[in-house]
């Protein structure tokens, strides 16, 4: 309704003037056209998709930077390597590919820019994320010494960064492994999303 109404007012006939002190020599007149400045446009990042083939992916981020790293540096298990996917400096995700198909296998997402699931971002608070998913449990990957809870449902796994003197759970051992107890420390932000096929 609102919008009918600013839309009418914008072509509703204006009252005629019958002010006699009007204008009318040419030369003092002031152009009244309106110079508006294109506007430049933006570019966009989307999201990569899983089965995505290494063309497609240049053609999808002409300006992008690819830098081929490690898989291990993100904690990701089974060799080989992948790449950062950096745009004017700022990493926005790490993607890995099948080797045998040239296509995107795995997608980590490393800017706050990208939403999941209507809500989880990194940068979020964990203390947000587990108020929207409270029956949460985290491990300790010790590949790349983060905590992580893995969403199966939903298709992720958030990652934050923590220390041995700062965890973000209580775990106890049980035969090698650590099994989560309970949350102590959730004042701290997600700093890397996993997604799974």
């Amino acid at each position: 309704m609102f919008l009918f109404g600013v839309l009418n007012a914008c072509t509703s006939p204006t009252q005629e003037n019958t002010d006699s002190n009007e204008v009318n020599n040419p030369e003092l007149a002031t152009n009244t056209e309106s110079k508006i400045e294109p506007i430049e446009s933006v570019e966009t990042f989307p999201m990569p998709e899983f089965g995505m083939k290494w063309g497609k992916i240049n053609e999808l981020y002409p300006t992008a930077e690819f830098i081929e790293v490690e898989a291990i540096k993100y904690g990701i298990n089974g060799g080989g390597n992948g790449y950062d996917v950096i745009r004017n400096g700022e990493p926005l995700f790490f993607i890995w590919l099948d080797g045998a198909h040239e296509e995107i296998s795995g997608i980590l997402i490393l800017n706050s820019n990208y939403i999941i699931d209507e809500k989880v971002h990194v940068g979020m608070n964990l203390n947000d994320f587990l108020a929207h998913y409270p029956n949460s449990k985290s491990f300790n990957n010790v590949l790349c010494n983060d905590e992580c809870i893995w969403r199966e449902k939903e298709g992720f796994m958030i990652a934050v960064k923590t220390t041995e003197q700062q965890r973000i759970s209580k775990y106890r051992p049980y035969r090698g492994q650590e099994i989560f107890q309970k949350f102590i420390y959730t004042d701290i932000p997600i700093y890397r999303i996993f997604l799974d096929r």
